[in-house]
């Protein structure tokens, strides 16, 4: 007897494969995703394991999605000058 995953497993597997952020945005756009599936979800390992990251990816960016969300214009200026 074949054992076969969930439909909606293999769905979110194809959804959500792991792709690094490289730029700013995309940590920022990341970020938002996370956070908008955690408020759903209610479980953060659960909101983390739905868009395919590590707890440790985004503990180690969240700085830059943080000072992006609390203060764009700062964020823009800082962008410039990199």
């Amino acid at each position: 007897m074949a054992v076969f995953a969930a439909p909606t497993v293999i769905l979110l597997q194809i959804i959500c494969a792991r792709r690094a952020a490289r730029k700013p945005e995309e940590v920022v756009k990341r970020y938002k995703e996370v956070l908008k599936t955690f408020k759903n979800v209610r479980t953060m390992s659960t909101a983390f394991n739905r868009h395919g990251v590590d707890r440790g990816t985004i503990a180690s960016t969240a700085s830059i999605a943080e000072l992006a969300i609390a203060d764009p214009v700062f964020y823009q200026e800082i962008k410039k000058n990199i």
